[in-house]
């Protein structure tokens, strides 16, 4: 639908800056840097029902399975979710899809008001 500036400019979910008129509102879908394409859709095509994150740092690993609550974004409030440690990567299933968790963001994981780690989002999963 027409170009940019460059795609490290742009994050998942990001609807503002975008410089396009669609006639409804358009979110940042995917974005491609192999080919530097930015991909558009509707706010409904950015829910994710898991993330893979890495680069973990722990306070508190209650152990390889366990049950969190995790936050995706700053302003994100916490969702429920299953969550599998395997080879220093955690596999993150949400109880309900989660809109926009971006790659490169810091996902956090809780007990409670207790901050048990975190770590950066490599992945999305549908």
């Amino acid at each position: 639908v027409g170009t940019h500036p460059g795609v490290h400019l742009y994050t998942l979910g990001q609807r503002r800056g975008l410089g396009v008129a669609l006639g409804e509102r358009a979110y940042v879908a995917a974005l491609d840097p192999a080919r530097n394409r930015v991909i558009l859709g509707r706010k409904e095509d950015l829910l994710f029902q898991g993330i893979v994150v890495d680069e973990l740092n722990w306070f508190y690993r209650p152990g390889d399975r366990f049950e969190a609550w995790v936050k995706v974004r700053h302003l994100h409030r916490e969702a429920p979710a299953r969550v599998e440690v395997q080879d220093g990567v955690a596999h993150v299933t949400f109880e309900e899809p989660q809109w926009a968790p971006a790659p490169g963001q810091v996902a956090a994981f809780y007990r409670g008001e207790i901050l048990l780690g975190g770590g950066l989002i490599r992945e999305a999963i549908r």
